[in-house]
């Protein structure tokens, strides 16, 4: 089973609040797949356009958890939450935003969100319906992002200014890009703002801490590097992302993948994806 992965970029004026845009495709025939949940920084707005994933088993309790609706909010996770369980044809737009690209756009903290699914009518109005219905009818990834950069552009109308938000904008961008791991005091002093002032701020626009979003960063740093070049050992990706060693790679993916890094990749369907167009992080 081969899954069809396509991402572009938005437009300009969004570029600073949405990393990407995603068609993703595929067909289980009679088969189930399994994707293991792992820790995740992004929130992702999600559109099932054919058949809705079956369930998701949750981590802990392996409680069966139903799921199947047309729009979900995904929010940022901490920690291995369990394995979503697919059957049949599928095709799923998705936003994915910048840290605190939501915050921004909709004036609404990820706190609230972080671990969780959430049906997006609990959070936005009809007018998403009226989206889902636009997308839906389009046959390209082009025409989606478009007509979602619509619906966007009625919420980025109504932020005053943004330039208020930009210090954490700016501290995200120097997680993002950095190979090792900084002391909160040196990022709240690049802000100009008390340790507990800049935590409680950063917490607000992203949903978890500063050192709990940059120790998720670097996981899924190294994650995309094995996916994009399984031959690299992941002794080079540990030295590449910051990392003490190799075990220190491993227990972090057992808490945050659920598994060690050879099974995490034997159960992901992630290894069977191939891009058409990629965003590269």
């Amino acid at each position: 089973m081969l899954i069809s992965t396509e991402e572009i970029a938005p437009s300009e004026i969004f570029a600073s609040f949405i990393r990407c845009y995603s068609l993703r495709k595929f067909n289980t025939g009679e088969q189930i797949l399994i994707k293991p949940c792992h820790a995740s920084h992004e929130i992702s707005l999600l559109f099932f356009l054919k058949e809705k994933p079956l369930y998701l088993i949750h981590a802990e309790s392996r409680q069966i958890i139903q799921v199947g609706r047309n729009i979900d909010l995904i929010g940022p996770s901490t920690r291995y939450a369990g394995d979503m369980v697919f059957k049949g044809d599928y095709a799923f737009f998705e936003i994915l935003f910048k840290a605190n690209g939501f915050f921004r756009l909709f004036n609404i903290s990820p706190v609230e969100v972080v671990g969780q699914i959430i049906h997006s009518g609990e959070i936005f109005d009809r007018t998403l319906d009226f989206l889902y219905e636009q997308i839906k009818s389009y046959g390209c990834l082009p025409q989606m992002a478009a007509a979602a950069e619509n619906w966007l552009q009625d919420h980025y109308n109504r932020q005053k200014s943004f330039a208020a938000l930009d210090a954490i904008s700016n501290i995200v961008n120097l997680i993002d890009q950095s190979r090792y791991s900084l002391p909160v005091t040196e990022l709240a002093s690049q802000v100009y703002m008390s340790r507990r002032n800049f935590e409680r701020k950063f917490t607000e626009q992203v949903g978890i801490p500063p050192k709990v979003y940059e120790r998720i960063v670097r996981f899924n740093k190294a994650l995309y590097l094995k996916l994009k070049n399984n031959s690299e050992s992941w002794t080079s990706i540990a030295h590449t992302c910051g990392y003490f060693d190799q075990m220190h790679l491993i227990k972090e993916f057992k808490e945050l993948a659920g598994h060690t890094p050879y099974k995490f990749l034997l159960l992901t369907s992630l290894t069977q994806e191939h891009f058409i167009s990629r965003i590269e992080e």
